[in-house]
């Protein structure tokens, strides 16, 4: 049987086109073309994914869609796209139409997001008996201006998020959102988007159109590589290398995490624009380490709680 793996990319083409796309072939490592990239379809021409991520274990796949102003999950998840067995809802209804990312902890099964509107960071539990009855609770609030990206690192109990206010900085918390601090503030001016590399303990974050990297703590800052015209949207990270879609090109880019070199060519999927990625491999999500689960409690144990549903199809193309 094939390994589970690859790329997950939420794309869209104008006016109404809304897929997640699945590439099995990492760029940089293996020969890639697009017409390896398989999807799946939606019935709801409204859909507008920008942020998406992957609890592997879980088989199941999160998104922020901005005209529901929702966080939605589909489970059953598996590179051969079988949809006759995934289901579509919703985790969260009342996101802004700002700033979103969002971030999965495959460990304690929380989907945390940061909302530059609101100005907080909530995290919504997403075990099975409770994700679709939006079990949630903000657990930053002060001292945000405009959050604007999040990556968690469950084994080492981290939370990092990027505030691109007056005050642009990187900051760290535990998984309940205390013991806070900056980390990295020092040249900042427009955080953006950001992953993390849970094998060298980086984080790494767009800058305008730039990717700029730190250690956990701050220390060792490292420029990776800028581009001209571009807009980036979004990044992920895969052993050595980057992924970042680039929605002004319409480019999937793949360069080296530590030299900013191009390891492929870009990647174009036919008349659409990638938007969100989530790289798909039990690789970059291990389950060894479950010590660290049992704080996650303090968030959740007054939380609110707020029935929804969704009504969407999906297909397979």
């Amino acid at each position: 049987m094939a390994e589970e793996r690859g790329i997950v990319m939420s794309v869209y083409a104008y006016p109404d086109d809304q897929k997640l796309k699945h590439l099995e072939k990492f760029p940089g490592y293996e020969n890639v073309s697009s017409v390896l990239a398989d999807g799946i379809s939606f019935d709801d021409s409204s859909l507008r994914f920008d942020s998406i991520d992957i609890d592997f274990a879980a088989k199941t796949g999160y998104a922020y869609e901005e005209n529901y102003r929702a966080i939605l999950f589909l489970s059953g998840y598996g590179k051969a796209l079988d949809v006759d067995n995934m289901v579509f809802d919703a985790v969260h209804y009342g996101v802004s139409l700002d700033s979103i990312q969002l971030a999965v902890d495959w460990l304690s099964k929380t989907v945390y997001w940061c909302d530059a509107t609101y100005r907080w960071i909530v995290a919504a539990s997403v075990h099975k008996d409770k994700v679709s009855k939006d079990y949630f609770k903000v657990i930053i609030n002060d001292h945000l201006e405009k959050p604007a990206g999040i990556v968690v690192d469950p084994l080492e109990g981290y939370l990092f998020w990027s505030d691109s206010g007056k005050e642009a900085k990187i900051e760290r918390s535990d998984l309940t959102g205390r013991n806070r601090k900056t980390i990295v503030s020092k040249g900042v001016t427009s955080p953006g988007q950001m992953t993390v590399d849970i094998a060298d303990k980086r984080i790494y974050w767009i800058h305008v159109e730039a990717i700029h990297s730190a250690n956990y703590d701050g220390t060792g800052p490292r420029h990776i590589t800028r581009y001209g015209v571009s807009t980036l949207h979004d990044l992920a990270i895969f052993r050595e290398v980057i992924y970042i879609s680039d929605t002004n090109s319409d480019e999937l880019l793949s360069v080296n995490k530590t030299d900013g070199l191009d390891v492929a060519d870009p990647l174009l999927l036919d008349s659409y624009t990638i938007y969100g990625l989530a790289v798909y491999s039990a690789e970059t999500q291990p389950t060894k380490d479950k010590g660290k689960v049992s704080m996650l409690d303090a968030i959740f144990c007054n939380c609110n709680h707020i029935g929804h549903t969704v009504n969407v199809h999906v297909t397979r193309i």
